[in-house]
């Protein structure tokens, strides 16, 4: 999958160059979709269960962008979906919602980024109660302007949750997700 994002990367840049640098600053608003893989380990197992969905999510955000062309921006990634696991440990978990910040650079009409944050799931047991679970998120990726109002945004990100389910069975699961996203945006 992170082969695949750098190449994808690689050609989004190539395709930039030609193109005078563009002010990414202000708010803007989007849909992504992603392709997202949850993975449970039970606590001190030397394996996992793995389980893929494709989710969904509205974005929103706003940056901003300094003389140098670093571009610094926040936003929130409104996922919907669920991501479950069936018959050998029956869980899900939904899709992950962010809210996190960005620092990139304004290169022609491509932006590179990283982006750090915290990362919302609701996790079960299939027949047992769900908790609301917060864990570190990091994504790195590249948004190219295809017009002076419309971007397209190619994006890997992973999210740790640790332990999850603690109030129901302490230290039982750890949880991470892994997503790769496209994205459509609107710079208003």
């Amino acid at each position: 999958m992170l082969k695949m994002l750098v190449s994808g990367l690689a050609l989004a840049a190539a395709m930039a160059l030609p193109a005078a640098s563009q002010d990414w600053a202000g708010f803007y608003a989007g849909i992504q979709v992603s392709s997202e893989t949850g993975s449970i380990t039970p606590s001190g197992a030397p394996f996992s269960y793995d389980a893929d969905n494709i989710s969904p999510a509205l974005v929103l955000g706003y940056n901003w962008q300094m003389a140098n062309n670093l571009v610094l921006g926040g936003e929130a990634i409104i996922a919907s979906g669920t991501v479950s696991n069936m018959p050998i440990l029956p869980y899900e978990a939904d899709a992950v919602s962010q809210v996190r910040v960005r620092l990139g650079y304004a290169l022609y009409r491509a932006m590179p980024y990283v982006a750090l944050g915290v990362g919302m799931t609701d996790f079960g047991v299939f027949g047992g109660p769900s908790s609301s679970e917060r864990g570190a998120t990091v994504g790195i990726g590249l948004e190219f302007l295809v017009s002076d109002k419309v971007s397209a945004r190619m994006e890997y990100s992973r999210s740790d949750f640790g332990g999850v389910w603690d109030d129901y069975a302490p230290d039982a699961f750890e949880y991470e997700a892994e997503a790769l996203s496209l994205g459509v945006m609107y710079h208003f």
